[in-house]
């Protein structure tokens, strides 16, 4: 995936910033002041040959 987007290449070939990416989005889900109701996450990150 790195090679094709001419970028360093992380683990496994993937952008090394893509773990924090993922980080970040799951930091973002979470509870709201004021609001009523639940967030789930149920993340699912597949690699080749897993």
């Amino acid at each position: 995936v790195s090679a094709a987007r001419e970028e360093v290449p992380g683990r496994r070939g993937y952008p090394g910033y893509m773990y924090t990416d993922l980080a970040t989005i799951y930091e973002r889900a979470g509870r709201i002041e004021g609001r009523k109701g639940s967030i789930t996450q149920i993340p699912i990150l597949t690699m080749p040959n897993d």
